[in-house]
């Protein structure tokens, strides 16, 4: 794809790469490993020959901003699909244990009910209880087919935050004062604890800002920075 150019071989048959061949290949293992497609690698390798390090910098982060999207919505339709196996998975195992399959059996009608008719609860594992609390499951019973529509609300939401910082368990996100986004906040919050009810918010209202606090046991971290980002 020429993101390296191979110099001349010399007297010896071998090739000699200089510091600026090593540099490059080093940006693009990383770029690449961030999960940027290769045609997208190419057009970076372009300016990180010729450019100032600031504008590469600008190019990567548009990037990984799209990349983070589109895992984030990744996620929420794994989840959605989980609550799916999940349901498949308890209609098999209550299946008869005499008799040949047919037309009826689960077997033969594994498909999930119609998420109109039915809660999904999605066992993940079992987070340690916080500090004078019990243990919770680290589980969401959202309906499934509502789980990616929750992501891009809270995508669009983290979106609009001015900072991130860590606290301890967790994530805390800054807002500018509007009565508006204090509602939404608030609202996206009491929504999230109430499918899964192993997250703990704390909402807090000062002069210029609205502060999110989101906590969750040390088992769904990587939850928490799937959901609300990392300290930035």
């Amino acid at each position: 794809m020429g993101l390296v150019e191979a110099p001349a071989r010399g007297t010896n048959g071998c090739r000699t790469y200089d510091e600026a061949d090593i540099a490059r290949l080093r940006f693009i293992t990383a770029t690449k490993n961030l999960g940027i497609p290769l045609s997208d690698v190419a057009d970076l390798v372009r300016a990180f020959d010729v450019e100032d390090c600031s504008s590469v910098a600008h190019q990567v982060v548009e990037m990984v901003a799209e990349r983070l999207t589109e895992t984030q919505t990744r996620i929420g339709e794994l989840v959605a699909l989980a609550a799916q196996l999940q349901a498949v998975s308890a209609r098999l195992a209550a299946a008869p244990t005499a008799g040949a399959c047919g037309v009826d059996c689960p077997c033969a009608t594994a498909a999930p009910v119609p998420l109109a008719d039915r809660r999904t609860f999605v066992p993940l594992t079992r987070g340690p209880a916080m500090e004078g609390e019990a243990a919770v499951p680290i589980a969401c019973s959202l309906d499934a087919g509502a789980v990616p529509d929750r992501v891009s609300q809270w995508q669009a939401l983290v979106r609009r935050a001015t900072s991130r910082e860590p606290v301890s368990g967790g994530m805390a996100l800054t807002f500018p004062a509007s009565a508006d986004l204090a509602a939404e906040v608030t609202r996206l919050a009491v929504a999230e604890q109430d499918c899964c009810s192993f997250f703990t918010f704390t909402v807090r209202l000062t002069t210029g800002k609205i502060r999110l606090e989101v906590q969750a046991p040390a088992d769904a971290a990587a939850v928490v920075a799937a959901m609300f980002g990392t300290a930035a």
